[in-house]
């Protein structure tokens, strides 16, 4: 009854196979889905092996009967007799048991090889062709109901098999079941990217197709391993020959299979029934449902995408970073939602912090910068040198022996920028950083050729880091970096370290000689307008007493002429006023008292008593001595 019951269910599942196949053919005519077309090795091994099982089953069952035919018609004891009987199954042509042996000696094991070429040529061809274009699919949301309608009726005949494989009699059902369950999950994966398709993601129809393509050439590799264990494995005489069986597809849809196996390893290795314990039964049955929530939430956490305040990310949906107005998809600071991977993906990059390129030097940036350096000791772990011009030089290279022009110098060249364009940053350069270092280094290395040695170390230290920063800048816009340039420096300009000592007394000596030259300036500047100043005193001098000469001269002239005036017109009362203010000034502040009577009447008064000052009683405007007079 177990033989006729697994003839039956096998060949009802070919059958499905087989109905499967041509729904799915019709299916692709009509919707042109990319995916189709790879779901058919899967049911055709499916069907292969099932109607192959189907066949081993029923000659296992009429051999079975054969046997039971034979030892009724055989006779008592035939050991007596004169000639024994001949009627051997093993060498009959027409008899099942011979037929059953040589089924399963010769075709079985030719299942697997047979089942690698099926589904490695399969594979090649999916791959091959899923790089040329397609036809536009039409209803996709049709298809994928009919696919995972095909999936579910698949699945539960892939578990009903499983489920019978459990018998130690059905065990060679395992095989199908898996290649029952695995093409289930392929139609299933067919019809979700048919659904993503349809929601506005087209590119995933193609990579279900090529990863069922890759996942064929797997099961093809697996398939020659089995046929070359086969061959080389110790034969035995109850062996079971399974090598159509996919171990890595029962890790897919039946992971019972391998915490089974694990069981058993833990009973082998510390020597009792591990298995039948309690807590074992319980973690098995506990184990899986939390690993399988456990990677669910481990997958969830792909939707949440966290960035930093400095950081700025283009979200790319299904390998597409731009939206269907054709802008990217850029994503601020701050935590964000999105499609689990690998539907959607985030390339995030620190599009708000000031980055720094090194040119010129390797910095390291454990180690901090001394605040004063010498020529003669190294600057940093390694640096670069560069040609610089030597003016001195040049005006001798008429001459044949003439040295060439040009010097060795160390410059540091910190180059500070930010992102500004994101897409063009990501998309245009592999390594825009990189490429942006190269750059600014070919525009060191001709800025500097162009430039003298101390003009360098001196005052065209500015104007050449402006004009580096300008073409830098103009660099990153013709190549599309997506970077703005902020600063450009020359810093830690000196002469390489084994001639830095002539190189110090060569400067040294220049500084003599502009301290000499300034001296010299500081002292003409400051003889010069000194003189110039007492020369300028000794002028206006001479002009201001010339000025006041003339004019008292004239004063003079003018005052002679107006009292020849007045005496003129009154000559003796000018005469008489001319010798009371010659009298006044003559006797300056002495007391004079006029005494108006004659002189030959003179009175003496002696007042001894003491006199009071005068001027207190005096409230008359006027000095005291005029009223006297």
């Amino acid at each position: 009854m177990t033989d006729k019951r697994n003839e039956k269910i096998l060949l009802t599942a070919a059958a499905l196979n087989v109905v499967a196949i041509l729904i799915s053919h019709l299916l692709w005519m009509r919707t042109r889905l990319p995916g189709i077309p790879a779901l058919y090795p899967y049911l055709t091994l499916a069907a292969l092996v099932c109607t192959s099982l189907w066949a081993r089953f029923r000659f296992h069952r009429l051999a079975q009967d054969e046997e039971r035919d034979r030892a009724a018609l055989q006779p008592e004891s035939t050991r007596g007799a004169l000639f024994a009987s001949t009627d051997d199954p093993e060498i009959d042509p027409i008899s099942y048991i011979h037929a059953r042996r040589q089924f399963e000696k010769w075709f079985i094991p030719l299942l697997a090889p047979i089942s690698a070429l099926l589904v490695g040529f399969w594979g090649y061809r999916l791959y091959a062709v899923g790089a040329q274009p397609f036809d536009e699919p039409t209803q996709r949301l049709f298809a994928a109901a009919v696919l995972i309608g095909q999936a579910f009726a698949l699945f539960l005949f892939g578990r009903y098999f499983l489920g019978l494989s459990r018998a130690p009699a059905d065990r060679w059902l395992r095989g199908p079941g898996n290649l029952l369950l695995g093409a289930a999950l392929a139609s299933a994966l067919t019809g979700a990217a048919a659904i993503v398709a349809e929601l506005g993601y087209p590119v995933a129809d193609r990579w279900v197709r090529q990863g069922l393509a890759v996942y064929l050439w797997v099961l093809a590799t697996e398939y020659v391993i089995n046929t070359i264990g086969f061959l080389y494995r110790p034969k035995r005489q109850d062996a079971q020959v399974v090598t159509y069986e996919s171990r890595i597809t029962a890790l897919l849809t039946d992971p019972q299979s391998w915490t089974s196996n694990l069981a058993q390893t833990l009973d082998y290795q510390f020597g009792f029934q591990v298995s039948e314990t309690g807590f074992y039964r319980f973690m098995r049955r506990a184990l899986l449902p939390l690993v399988l929530v456990q990677i669910l939430l481990l997958y969830a956490l792909s939707c949440i995408v966290v960035l930093g305040p400095e950081e700025a990310a283009l979200l790319e949906r299904l390998g597409n970073p731009l939206t269907p107005d054709g802008e990217p998809r850029i994503l601020s600071s701050g935590v964000h939602f999105k499609w689990p991977w690998p539907f959607d993906t985030v390339r995030r990059h620190p599009a708000r912090r000031i980055l720094t390129a090194h040119i010129g030097y390797e910095k390291d940036p454990d180690e901090p910068i001394p605040p004063m350096i010498l020529w003669t000791q190294p600057h940093f772990p390694h640096e670069d040198q560069f040609i610089v011009a030597n003016r001195e030089l040049m005006a001798a290279t008429d001459e044949a022996d003439a040295a060439v022009p040009v010097n060795f110098m160390t410059v540091n060249v910190p180059i500070e920028y930010r992102i500004t364009n994101l897409y063009d940053y990501i998309y245009n350069h592999g390594n825009p950083d990189e490429l942006l270092r190269l750059a600014a280094h070919r525009l060191v290395t001709r800025e500097l050729a162009s430039r003298d040695f101390i003009e360098v170390l001196g005052i065209e230290r500015l104007a050449a880091g402006r004009r580096l920063f300008s073409e830098l800048q103009r660099e990153a816009e013709v190549l599309g970096l997506g970077v703005e340039i902020l600063f450009v420096g020359l810093h830690g300009a000196h002469p390489p370290i084994p001639v830095a000592d002539a190189f110090e007394d060569v400067v040294g000596a220049l500084e003599e000689r502009e301290t000499a030259i300034l001296e010299a300036n500081a002292y003409q500047n400051r003889v010069l307008p000194l003189a110039g100043a007492e020369g300028d005193e000794v002028l206006w001098q001479a002009r201001s007493a010339r000025a006041q000469r003339v004019e008292r001269a004239a004063a003079e002239a003018d005052r002679f002429a107006t009292r020849l005036a007045i005496h003129q017109d009154l000559p003796r009362i000018y005469t008489s006023r001319l010798y009371l203010e010659t009298l006044n000034r003559a006797l300056g502040s002495i007391d004079k008292y006029v005494i108006a009577t004659s002189p030959d009447l003179e009175v003496i008064i002696l007042n001894w008593e003491e006199q009071l000052r005068p001027d207190l009683f005096d409230f008359t405007p006027g000095r005291m001595e005029d009223r006297f007079l």
